[in-house]
């Protein structure tokens, strides 16, 4: 058994599936309406229950490039052109963060498994065009961007977390695979105390 939609008018779409495989987020891929490529800004966003085959909300926003669903099913990110990422609320649409820190596309986007930070990244199609290929790690309770983790010297196109949030993987157009421990508060012992009885080893 599947689930079927069909939409006519939009024929050919970019979608996004939960971690646990339960909501479905989709929205017509943008084509270009002039001869200049200038893409359309607004196009709605659907969400679907692939549970009940049911729509749960829908939502119009502006040109997104890529999209992620976060693992506790309660908001979806977007990366967009103009730099811009924005997150919503999964079940009643509402917009709850809007970021515009990058300088370029956004291309990439990923979610930490616990659902409390979301990474985005992105830059410009071809060789050495690209102004920021910066990833920025953001708080997605408190909206804030915490860190740029720099490594990437043209476009990142993908990144993933792995299952214990302790690292992140990025690939970019630069050919590079990049590995980042996400580990940040990590406690150094203090330093041992010292034992007079080594003086001897350290003299000889």
């Amino acid at each position: 058994d599947h689930l079927h939609w069909t939409n006519p008018m939009d024929a050919n779409r970019m979608v996004a599936l939960s971690p646990d495989g339960r909501y479905l987020i989709e929205r017509a891929r943008d084509e270009p309406i002039t001869r200049n490529e200038e893409y359309r800004k607004d196009q709605p966003i659907t969400v679907f229950d692939l549970v009940t085959g049911q729509q749960v909300s829908s939502l119009v926003v502006q040109t997104t490039l890529c999209k992620q669903i976060s693992a506790d099913g309660c908001f979806f990110v977007t990366g967009g052109r103009d730099g811009v990422v924005e997150v919503f609320d999964l079940h009643s649409g509402a917009k709850l963060h809007n970021w515009k820190d990058h300088q370029d596309d956004v291309y990439a986007l990923a979610i930490s498994p616990d659902s409390r930070f979301a990474f985005s990244a992105g830059g410009v199609v071809g060789n050495n065009r690209s102004k920021d290929t910066t990833i920025r790690v953001w708080d997605l309770e408190h909206g804030a961007c915490l860190k740029q983790l720099e490594g990437h010297i043209k476009r990142v196109e993908s990144m993933a977390v792995s299952p214990d949030g302790r690292y992140l993987l990025s690939g970019g157009e630069d050919d590079f695979l990049i590995l980042w421990e996400l580990d940040w508060e990590y406690e150094f012992p203090e330093p041992a105390g010292w034992d007079d009885s080594a003086r001897g080893y350290l003299e000889s």
